[in-house]
Formats: structure tokens, sequence, C-alpha cells
């Protein structure tokens, strides 16, 4: 008998199956040649309050995904009047993408296209995410990579707008072209530190997805060196970082020079971020002067986060002059000093990036096989990064709280008391045994707790001592590291 069940209800679910994805492609064929808007996503409130939300959610991600697919399988035409719509652009912008190429002669005509530079009407006050329709055009031909339109866009680098003048510094930069230098090299010289900045960050977007030409990536390491020292932070801050990208050896040499190591020198904080980054070894002597300097000075901007990028460097020497300064650092009362000289407690016992091996080790022996050490170090790290990044609420509704005992145990044993204090009476209002640790039944739990006390803030005053973190967390956690270090390093 339940052989025959399955032989009938099987072909059923198929039928079913396929009739929904039909009934989805239909509804995302009528929505895309409509031009109509995506229906909004769901609230994280809403989720949380009604769980089966989720699934409906994920229904609409697909229904969104065959009308972008529908759009991008279509006329070019279409796809570029969308991208006029405020209701429609985003949309279109995504289809453009998977289209990819066969769009690109239309795009370039659209730059030409008086339609593209009508300054779109906001609210007084509000931040528009675009100004001219052309600005999406512009992104549009940057993430394509149409080295083709080089030319036409390079223009556009001296256009009034700084809107424009950052989206196309962005797009030039992306493509990573040797043809496209000096337009980018007029970018760096922007007034506008943002242009600077996008410009960088399109560079680094060639390199991180190895489409910088070998002569592209040659021909930029000078006009980046000229940034680290620039006046103006935005197009300093990274351009340390995107040098060692580009040649590390190269970069390491040009970066601990003496001259840009002098405790006053301009972007000092970026460079050795970038030197600590990358794990170089720096002049020992160089380094004690910065920090004898900038203790003396006490001050705390931008004194402390160069003393916090100084200490993890000096224990690359590991003599007991640089071990007693790190010591001393982790007695500081600011805590970016603190966390620096945790960073560097680890490395002087030869641990450079735990919570990556940890994770490692954890895709290959799995969550049962870690060491107790390694998951409270992981459970720990998880419950910080999800209550800065959304709340309790957020930490509970995700997978994450799968572990939130080992979270405890880990608080405990770091030492973080206050936070401990905080999970613990976050996790009380699910009851005297906790919440499941069983995803699908936590958010059952969760959404009854926040209906049945009509609260969406119900963790809120727990989040903003959280927030205050008077563990000093990061410290704790790389101190401990520290103390386990053969748990951190093969």
């Amino acid at each position: 008998m339940k052989l025959a069940a399955l032989l009938i209800l099987f072909p059923l679910g198929i039928l079913v199956a396929a009739w929904v994805i039909k009934q989805r492609e239909n509804r995302a064929t009528a929505q895309a040649q409509s031009g109509a808007q995506f229906p909004p996503q769901y609230s994280f409130r809403e989720i949380v309050r009604d769980p089966s939300a989720r699934d409906m959610m994920e229904f609409d991600r697909g229904l969104e995904q065959s009308m972008i697919q529908v759009l991008a399988d279509g006329p070019t035409v279409r796809l570029i009047d969308n991208l006029v719509q405020e209701s429609t652009y985003k949309t279109a912008q995504r289809a453009i993408r998977i289209a990819g190429s066969r769009v690109v002669p239309d795009l370039m005509k659209a730059l030409e296209d008086p339609r593209f530079r009508v300054k779109i009407e906001h609210k007084p006050g509000e931040y528009p995410e675009r100004v001219e329709p052309v600005e999406t055009v512009i992104e549009c031909l940057g993430e394509i990579g149409a080295r083709r339109a080089i030319q036409k866009l390079s223009r556009f680098v001296e256009d009034d707008s700084e809107r424009v003048r950052k989206a196309t510094a962005l797009a030039l930069g992306s493509m990573g072209d040797e043809s496209a230098l000096p337009a980018i090299t007029r970018c760096f010289a922007d007034d506008e530190d943002y242009v600077r900045s996008y410009a960088l960050s399109g560079v680094q977007h060639a390199l991180r997805s190895n489409s910088a030409a070998p002569e592209f990536r040659a021909a930029i390491f000078e006009p980046i060196c000229a940034l680290v020292e620039w006046e103006g932070a935005g197009a300093r801050n990274g351009a340390p970082e995107v040098l060692i990208e580009l040649d590390r050896d190269r970069a390491i040499s040009f970066l601990s020079d003496p001259v840009r190591l002098r405790p006053d020198s301009p972007g000092l904080k970026d460079t050795l971020r970038a030197l600590r980054r990358a794990n170089a070894t720096v002049d020992e002597v160089a380094l004690l002067g910065i920090v004898e300097t900038y203790e003396s000075r006490k001050e705390r901007y931008p004194g402390a986060q160069i003393l916090g990028e100084c200490l993890p460097l000096l224990a690359q020497s590991g003599s007991s002059r640089a071990r007693e300064v790190i010591h001393r650092g982790f007695a500081s009362h600011d805590a970016k000093v603190r966390r620096g000289a945790g960073e560097a407690l680890a490395a002087l016992e030869g641990v450079n990036e735990p919570f990556r091996y940890a994770w490692e080790r954890e895709e290959s022996v799995g969550w049962e096989g870690l060491e107790p050490t390694q998951r409270w170090v992981l459970s720990v790290r998880i419950l910080i990064d999800e209550v800065n990044n959304g709340g309790f609420s957020q930490y509970f509704w995700n997978s994450s709280a799968d572990t939130w005992k080992h979270a405890s145990n880990g608080l405990h044993a770091i030492g973080a008391h206050e936070t401990l204090r905080l999970l613990i009476q976050a996790t009380s209002f699910f009851g005297q045994d906790g919440p499941s640790t069983d995803r699908d039944v936590r958010t059952e739990q969760l959404a009854k707790l926040v209906n049945d006390k009509d609260d969406d803030n119900l963790f809120g005053g727990l989040e903003t001592e959280f927030y205050e973190d008077r563990d000093d967390r990061e410290a704790l956690l790389l101190k401990f590291v520290a103390e386990h270090a053969q748990d951190f390093r093969d």
C-alpha cells in the first residue's frame, strides 16, 4: 500500500511543482513586460513576527530572479528604457549584468541621450541614491567591463556633477585597462576626495576580480604612491592597501621607508595598517620611535589608532623591548590600543589569523571535531558580529544562535562577564531552558515572545549595554587565543 501511494503521489508532486514554477514564471514575465516594480521585500520585523514569511520571501526571491532573467533575455531597448525610471532602474540594472556585452552598444548610446541627464527630484534632506540616470548607465558599463566604452566614458571625468565623476572613476578603475590610465590619473587629482577614493576602489576591484591587465598593474603603481601622502583622507586611507595588492614586495619597500614611518608622516595610520595586514617586517627602531612619540602625547586620535597598528608589527621582532611595550599596551585605557596589544600577544605566540584558522578547521573536521577552545572562540565571534549587526533578535532568528550555549561558555572562559550577564538575560526571555538550539523551533519561540509582548524592541535595553562593550571583548578574545595558541596554529 505504501509503495502504491508513493507511485501515485510522486508524479503528482512533480506536476504541482511544475505548476508553481510555471505560475511564477508567468507572473514574472507579466511584471517584467509591464515594467512594474517588484513587490517590496518583507521587513525583518515582519519575518520575526511571522516565521512563515521566510518561505514566502524565498518564493518572491525566486520570482524576482525569474523576472530579471525575462528582462535579460528580452529586447535591450526595454532594459535601457527601464533605467530611466526610478521605480524600475534597480531591477533593470541587475538584468543588464546578466545580459552582459550585448547591451553595451545601447548603453553607449544612452550616454548621449538627454533623458539620462534630467535631474531627479528628491525630498529636502533626503540623500538620493542617484541624481541623474546617467550615473546608472555608467555603473552598468563598469560592471560589464565594457572596455570599448572607455573613450566615451573618459570625457565624464571633467563633468560638472561630482556624482557623475564618482561613477565614472569607479567604472574606469574597475576595467583595469591601460587605455583608461590618463582618465584614472585625472580622477586621482580631482578636487573631490570621494572621486579619488572611488577611482582607487575601482582599481582594487579590478585587482580582486583578476581583470587588471599586466601593463595596467605596472603603470598604475606610481600614481597610487602619490595618494599615500595626499592631504585628503578618503583616497589616502586605501592607497597603501591597494599598493600591497598590486605588488607586495615593491609596496612594502615603499611603505616601510623611514620617510613614511616618521611620527608625523601623513597617512601614518593607514600605512601601518597595510603593513600589519601584509604581515610585513618593519624596522623595530622606527616603530619604537612612533610608540614613544604617541605614548607621550596621550592623544586618543589619531594616537590610539596608530599605537594599535604599531603593536602587532612590533611583535615581528619578538625582542624583550617589544614585549615590554606590547604588555604595557594591553594595560592601556584605550580599547583600540588594547586590541592592538591583544593581536600582538597572539602574534608573539605565532598566531596571526586565529578566526580564519578555526573556521577552516571547522570545515575540515566539523563542529564537534573542534577543540572546546575553538568552539568557544568561534561562538563568541558569531555572537559579537550578529548582535553588533542586527541585535539579539537577529542573533536568535539566524542559525548563529544554534551555538548560544557554546557562546555562554566562551564568554565565561575569556572573562567577558558583563557580556555573559547580557546573554543570560536575553536567553531568559525564552524560559528556564533558554532558546532551542534548533533554528525552526527557536524562530517560533521568538515570534511568540515578540507577539505576546507586542514589542519589536524586546532586547533594546540589553543591546544598548552590549554596544557599550564594558568587557572589551575583542581584546579578551585575542588574549585568550594567545594563551591557547596551540589550538590556533599549525
